[in-house]
């Protein structure tokens, strides 16, 4: 069976992220947000606040892991998985790519 991908940082990044003022822009920005907290919506708390920390705030993995008190290394590894809940989360919903939503 072929791995699935999973999102990476980068999409992650630029799915949050607002680059335009445009009135077209701020509704496709609404549209990506309910997305995104849709697939957010079956995670634990713990891990809403790391996508947060990571994504909302700009925080590094190691501030991120000095705040809950583990290793670099553990981010990196919750970060991975919550990445893939959150790919699946989106192909249940028939988004394949971050691209559908730009």
């Amino acid at each position: 069976m072929p791995e699935e991908s999973c999102l990476t940082a980068e999409d992650l990044s630029s799915f949050i992220a607002p680059e335009q003022d445009s009135p077209e822009f701020q509704l496709l920005e609404t549209e990506r947000r309910r997305v995104l907290e849709g697939c957010c919506a079956g995670l634990a708390a713990k891990h809403v606040q790391l996508i947060r920390m990571r994504y909302d705030e700009g925080l590094t993995f190691l501030e991120i892991a000095q705040h809950f008190g583990v290793v670099e290394s553990a981010v990196h590894a919750m970060h991975a998985r919550i990445l893939r809940a959150m790919r699946s989360a989106l192909l249940k919903q028939g988004i394949n790519s971050l691209s559908q939503l730009l």
